[in-house]
C-alpha cells in the first residue's frame, strides 16, 4: 500500500467524501487504521485481489450485503 495525492487520481471522478492528502494521512493519528482496512480490503474482497493480482477482475465468492 502506499499514499498517494488525491490529484493523482481522482481528477474529475466522483469520489463519497473528501479525499485526504498525502501528508494528511501520513501525519494523522488514525494513520494505522487506515492501513489495516486497505489491507482487509485487498486481502478479502474478491474483485479487489483479483484486479491486484492481474486476473480477470471477479467478484465471485463475495458475501451478500448485510444491513
Amino acid at each position: 500500500m502506499m499514499v498517494r495525492e488525491p490529484s493523482d487520481l481522482y481528477t474529475g471522478k466522483a469520489i463519497l467524501g473528501l479525499p485526504l492528502s498525502r501528508s494528511e494521512v501520513l501525519g494523522s493519528s488514525f494513520q494505522e487504521e487506515l492501513f489495516a482496512v486497505a489491507d482487509f480490503i485487498a486481502f478479502n474482497d474478491p474483485a479487489v485481489k483479483s484486479y491486484l493480482l492481474g486476473e480477470e477482475v471477479s467478484s465471485e465468492g463475495r458475501e451478500g450485503k448485510v444491513t
